[in-house]
C-alpha cells in the first residue's frame, strides 16, 4: 500500500541522512530507539483496537522526527496508554544500549553518553514533549468531565 511504501521510504531516507552525518553506531542507536518508540505507539494502538498508520520518519539535519498517526485517537484512558507506550519502549531500548555501553565501552564513553541522552530524551517525550503534552491534555479533559458529572449529580 501507499503507507507501507511511505514508511519504507522515510525510514530509508532517515538512515541515509544519519549514515552521512553520524558514526554508524550512533546512527543505528538513534534510528533503532526512534523506530521502536514509534512502534510502541503503533502496537499499543492496535492493542486498543484503533487503526494506526505505519510510523513515518522525517530526517532533519541534526535530528529525526518520528510520527505514528492513530485514526480516531481516543480521548480516554486508552489514548493515554497509546501515548505512553512509545516512550516506555524507547526508555527500555535506550537502557539496553546503556547496558551495552557499560559492558562494551566504558562509563563516560561516547556510546555511554549517547545512551544516557536517549534515556533523557525519552523521559522528556513522556513528560514535556509531544507525547507528554497530549497525555496531560487527555487527563485534564477526563478530570473536567468527572468534575462536571459530580457537579451535575
Amino acid at each position: 500500500s501507499t503507507l507501507t511504501t511511505l514508511f519504507g521510504a522515510t525510514a530509508a531516507a532517515t538512515a541515509a541522512v544519519l549514515y552521512y552525518l553520524l558514526p554508524l553506531w550512533l546512527g543505528l542507536m538513534i534510528l533503532t530507539t526512534l523506530a521502536l518508540h514509534e512502534f510502541g505507539h503503533y502496537f499499543a494502538a492496535v492493542g486498543q483496537r484503533k487503526q494506526p498508520d505505519l510510523p513515518l520518519f522525517i530526517p532533519l539535519i541534526f535530528t529525526v522526527i518520528g510520527v505514528t498517526r492513530v485514526h480516531g485517537m481516543p480521548m480516554d484512558e486508552s489514548g493515554q496508554i497509546i501515548l505512553l507506550w512509545g516512550p516506555l519502549v524507547g526508555i527500555l531500548v535506550a537502557a539496553a544500549f546503556l547496558l551495552a555501553a557499560i559492558l562494551v565501552a566504558e562509563i563516560g564513553s561516547a556510546m555511554f553518553i549517547a545512551a544516557v541522552w536517549m534515556i533523557v530524551f525519552q523521559l522528556y517525550s513522556a513528560t514535556l514533549g509531544s507525547d507528554g503534552r497530549k497525555f496531560w491534555r487527555i487527563r485534564r479533559a477526563r478530570t473536567q468531565e468527572a468534575q462536571a458529572r459530580t457537579a451535575a449529580a
